[in-house]
């Protein structure tokens, strides 16, 4: 199973969510929870493999990482033309800040607490 867009991705999480209640259910049948129990199981890996995927294009360096830990993931898809930041852009994400030098606050001057002993 491969997930192919966004509305595939939150229909597999939403069955994800239904088997889960479905497995945990005491009056389930043992052979129905163990063949929920391996479509759970690969609905889980597909969604994860989806997401990952999309991490993969607003952060090309996870790729490493990923290889590094053996997970599976699909390739991200470029859309013509296209650099994975203009993809993003076209979503809707927001630019990345220029440097911004951190603001200082200002420092508030302490509380003169013993001052209602004086009454």
């Amino acid at each position: 199973m491969e997930i192919n867009n966004d509305e595939d991705y939150f229909n597999a999480l939403e069955a994800i969510r239904k088997g889960a209640a479905y497995i945990a259910n005491p009056l389930t049948d043992e052979a129905h929870k163990a063949a929920a129990n391996r479509k759970y199981d690969r609905l889980c890996k597909a969604a994860r493999a989806y997401r990952i995927s999309g991490l993969l294009i607003e952060f090309p360096g996870l790729r490493e990482v990923y290889a590094k830990l053996g997970w599976e993931y699909n390739e991200p898809k470029q859309a013509e033309g296209g650099a994975p930041t203009e993809q993003l852009q076209e979503l809707g994400a927001p630019e990345p800040d220029p440097e911004v030098e951190p603001v200082e606050e200002p420092k508030k001057p302490a509380a003169n607490l013993s001052a209602w002993l004086d009454d």
